[in-house]
């Protein structure tokens, strides 16, 4: 919740917008205003206000469009709506619940009322705050304390691989241990990820940065794991490309990419990564010579805890970080299956991203 809690009044209509605020102002609270419903997504996108009072009768998208387009987006989903709205049909009603509104009033409305539902909502959306950072500081705690014996499984399965006498089944049992450890060890580290990338607690940190050799220290970093099937990572770039990013979380969408199609390669298979701009945007694709995509895959494997048919062995995270993590950039970011077979990861972001608040 903001403090004091911030309001965004949404209304085709200049006089009603002067108001509501005449309204809320002197009850403390904070308000911004939007005259359309692309505004309005805009400002809540960017200021992830504490309720939304939304009109429904307005030229362009109507308060359902925009309605539903807040309950899509994961930073809006669960904002308070209230729309406001001469419409008393039951029909409409029903329209605007299956839209995502939590309440209505009608006009004209009683400024009492109008209050009081204010209150209410925004009572709930307090609750539910303090409750998901409950939830998410005692996940971090368990994860956090993961990690420790996960360390020293790690070190101790070394030490007894330098010295152990038992042979190479012995040795190899120990490896198998070391490569589990290492992946619990990932997962953790991908969860933290998450956590933080949601809560907004990890802020990006661009700066100049070559795209290309960034690119070039990932993939040499990638490409140990690849020799035991004799993958081959080739680069089509020019000789340098300069961008606005965060290298750490740009470097970390790259190797996620590139790992998870060295997964899906057969041997001795060729993963191709191409990075070059168009305009003011850069652009990279991650191709792989796999099995592909099924189709029902493509659109939801980005999201949070979902694998899909291509699975990894992972929770389903890596690529959700991606997401997050290009968006951020003001990117995007999608798959497909390349024409001659295989997949393709490709986004874009631009080469100026916005600037973080």
């Amino acid at each position: 919740m903001h403090n004091p809690p911030l309001l965004l009044l949404v209304d085709d209509v200049a006089e009603n917008l002067v108001l509501l605020e005449a309204i809320f102002a002197p009850e403390g609270y904070a308000t911004r205003s939007a005259e359309n419903g692309a505004d309005a997504l805009r400002i809540a996108r960017a200021e992830a206000p504490d309720l939304v009072l939304l009109d429904v009768l307005m030229p362009g998208q109507d308060g359902f469009a925009v309605c539903r387009s807040l309950r899509a987006d994961a930073a809006t989903r669960f904002i308070p709506v209230i729309m406001v709205t001469a419409l008393n049909e039951l029909e409409d009603r029903i329209q605007g619940l299956e839209a995502g509104a939590d309440d209505f009033i009608s006009k004209p409305f009683s400024d009492d009322l109008l209050l009081a539902k204010v209150r209410s909502l925004l009572r709930l959306k307090q609750s539910r705050d303090e409750l998901e950072a409950l939830k998410t500081d005692f996940a971090n705690m368990i994860v956090h304390d993961l990690r420790t014996p996960t360390h020293a499984i790690l070190g101790l399965a070394e030490l007894l691989r330098e010295d152990s006498a038992g042979g190479a089944e012995a040795r190899r049992m120990l490896d198998l241990i070391a490569t589990s450890a290492r992946k619990i060890d990932q997962q953790i580290t991908d969860f933290l990820e998450a956590s933080r990338l949601e809560t907004g607690r990890l802020k990006l940190q661009p700066r100049a940065d070559d795209v290309v050799a960034l690119a070039r220290r990932v993939m040499d970093q990638a490409r140990p794991g690849g020799r035991a099937r004799q993958i081959r990572l080739e680069l089509e770039a020019p000789t340098e490309l300069v961008a606005q990013v965060d290298s750490d979380r740009l470097g970390h969408v790259f190797l996620n990419l590139i790992q998870n199609a060295m997964k899906f390669s057969p041997a001795g298979g060729t993963v191709t990564v191409r990075i070059g701009a168009a305009g003011d945007r850069l652009e990279a694709t991650v191709d792989d010579e796999g099995p592909g995509l099924p189709e029902t895959d493509a659109a939801a494997i980005f999201e949070k805890y979902i694998q899909g048919e291509r699975r990894t062995g992972g929770v389903g995270l890596g690529l959700f970080i991606c997401k997050t993590i290009v968006e951020a950039h003001g990117g995007q970011i999608w798959a497909e299956n390349r024409p001659g077979g295989g997949a393709r990861f490709r986004f874009e972001l631009p080469l100026q991203p916005p600037v973080q608040s």
